[in-house]
């Protein structure tokens, strides 16, 4: 609400770019009633055990709008800003509708106070106001500072880089979607020492993984920006590569961050998140406005960003526990082999390199380290994952474990 009365207001006050037509003011304010309204049902279906169906409707949101923009690209007419937007808000409008008929049946009236367990949730709740201001400043602050030192043509090229990274987060978002939900089940049950398993164990073989899914995926997004978006986009592979070891490390904080959400430490993810914030400024400043590094200076501060979180999780989360898993620098070597061949070198000579690089080095990681072994199987079979996901999950560590 004070969103909604604040960017009219702003735009009265010509605070907002003469582009951003009054069209767009309405627009925006629908988005935000129809995105609050739809993750607030999406909490209530997780809250009556429903996590598929809220799961299966954060990913029809994405694959919506994929399909939309995809008819608009192929189509004749209507190839514009506006229609994006109308089509933004219809997806929006869309899911909320939706997720409100798969709660038809559920009673909430009438309403019950129960006064402890709602000022619980407002101390749990306050800090991630904080959180929640960190992680749009740290989505804005690029944007920002490059703007403040570069060209509008710089911001265009870093905006599309930094947008698919945005989309490519969802991936990694799912993955709390689902812990957490899960390890409350497992201390609810009395279980919880499958937490700190988890931890020790599963964590290293998550980090290991998505450093090699990144190092494979670095180079390939280098060669498909120029083949989707068209040649005048060539230049957003280079930071949109850098980025991808960004999503990496968001997936990694996304593994841990189930584990300080169980034990209601909102306060200290709010206060490394701000942290993050103000580093992420100041980097961008520092590599943009004086080392002038253009385009891939902001993606090397998000990194470092990124580096920042995964600390103070890591950090937090070996407190509660009482343990810690044995983490090697060895498994961020398949992300970096991947990235820096594709970022320093230009062309298919690079994106080779990366591919090949990439591969050697996940190898011989995994040949040296020896991450894998039978007794992961016993853990992941004794977590209520999904059964397609388990299975896959123990196929995978049964297969590795066996080299």
């Amino acid at each position: 609400m004070l969103v909604s009365a604040l960017l009219p207001a702003l735009k009265l006050a010509g605070a907002l770019p003469q582009e951003f037509a009054w069209t767009y003011v309405w627009l925006t304010v629908a988005l935000g009633f129809f995105f609050v309204a739809g993750e607030q049902l999406q909490v209530v279906l997780d809250a009556v055990g429903r996590m598929r169906l809220s799961a299966a409707g954060a990913a029809a949101r994405q694959a919506l709008l994929l399909a939309g923009l995809a008819v608009i690209a192929i189509s004749s007419a209507g190839r514009s800003t506006l229609t994006v937007a109308w089509l933004t808000v219809g997806v929006a409008a869309l899911l909320m509708l939706m997720l409100a008929l798969a709660l038809r049946g559920l009673r909430i009236w009438p309403p019950r106070l129960d006064r402890a367990q709602l000022r619980r949730i407002f101390v749990f709740s306050m800090p991630l106001i904080a959180f929640a201001a960190s992680q749009y400043g740290m989505r804005s602050v690029d944007i920002v500072v490059l703007r403040a030192y570069g060209s509008a043509e710089d911001v265009g090229i870093y905006a599309l880089a930094y947008q698919s990274y945005t989309m490519l987060q969802s991936l990694a978002v799912t993955v709390t979607i689902v812990l957490i939900p899960l390890f409350v089940s497992l201390r609810e049950a009395g279980r919880e020492e499958l937490v700190a398993r988890y931890f020790e164990r599963l964590v290293p073989q998550g980090i290991f993984v998505a450093s090699a899914l990144g190092g494979l995926l670095a180079p390939l997004v280098v060669l498909a920006v120029p083949l989707v978006f068209g040649a005048d986009f060539r230049d957003a592979g280079q930071p949109l590569a850098l980025l991808v070891a960004a999503l990496v490390l968001f997936g990694i904080a996304s593994m841990i961050a189930p584990i300080l959400m169980l034990h209601e430490r909102t306060r200290e993810v709010s206060l490394v998140n701000v942290v993050a914030l103000l580093l992420n400024v100041v980097a961008d400043v520092a590599l943009v406005g004086v080392l002038g590094l253009g385009i891939v200076g902001p993606a090397i501060a998000t990194i470092a960003t990124l580096l920042v979180i995964v600390a103070g999780y890591l950090v937090v989360a070996r407190r509660d526990l009482q343990t810690a898993p044995a983490l090697s620098p060895a498994l961020a070597l398949p992300v970096a082999a991947g990235v820096l061949p594709a970022v320093l070198v230009d062309g298919a000579v690079g994106v080779a390199l990366a591919l090949g690089a990439a591969l050697v080095v996940t190898a011989f990681v995994l040949w040296r380290l020896a991450l894998f072994a039978e007794p992961d199987v016993e853990l992941v079979q004794r977590l209520d994952l999904p059964a397609p996901i388990r299975s896959a999950v123990v196929a995978s560590i049964s297969r590795l474990a066996r080299r």
